[in-house]
């Protein structure tokens, strides 16, 4: 991470930002580059950016969810910067704004690369990251395809949240940011899968 500092995105700093973005995801798990662009320019997204002497090298998204978490949407660190701490660093900034974090995590029990899948949970968790348990959280299909089995995890000092505050989290989510109606069976399966006290493991 030696040379790598943290900010919120410039203007000049927006495109390059967007390469990493699409760059970095299948596309059943990211939403098109337009919808990105456009939640950033109307502020229901936040985009904010490591930067070395090479210019941009990691991107991330956050989200405003409710009762002091934000959701965060997207990280993601430019292939050739990967394994030399930036994505460590860049979550303990985004931590350290006073701010809660959400993380739509792949489930490593599910699908294909499931070593990738749990390098990014143990990823997560070396950082603070915890598991809701017992939430089903489905991904819906986000530029086609199929919808994608997730985990939530959260980086919060708590123990415990409450069932009714995660479930508005998410219904803001899937209807907010996702544009999902909130009769969605989609939704209303996941909404009903919440315990009415979730533990963080």
């Amino acid at each position: 991470m030696q040379g790598a500092y943290f900010r919120e995105a410039g203007f000049n700093e927006l495109e390059p930002a967007m390469k990493i973005y699409d760059s970095s995801f299948p596309p059943e798990e990211k939403q098109p580059l337009n919808v990105k662009l456009k939640n950033i320019q109307s502020n229901k997204e936040r985009l904010y950016v490591a930067v070395t002497e090479e210019g941009v090298a990691a991107m991330a998204l956050l989200f405003t969810l409710l009762d002091g978490f934000d959701l965060l949407d997207t990280l993601a660190v430019k292939r050739e910067e990967r394994g030399k701490g930036i994505g460590t660093g860049f979550v303990k900034y985004l931590s350290s704004m006073g701010r809660q974090l959400l993380l739509e995590v792949e489930d490593p029990s599910c699908g294909e690369r499931r070593d990738q899948k749990k390098l990014r949970v143990m990823f997560y968790r070396k950082n603070g990251g915890k598991l809701l348990a017992n939430v089903r959280y489905i991904l819906p299909p986000l530029s086609g395809g199929e919808p994608t089995r997730m985990i939530l995890m959260a980086l919060t000092p708590r123990s415990t949240l409450n069932g009714a505050t995660v479930r508005r989290m998410i219904l803001k989510i899937y209807t907010e940011l996702y544009g999902l109606h909130a009769e969605n069976a989609l939704v209303q399966q996941t909404l009903n899968f919440v315990p009415k006290e979730v533990a963080l493991e």
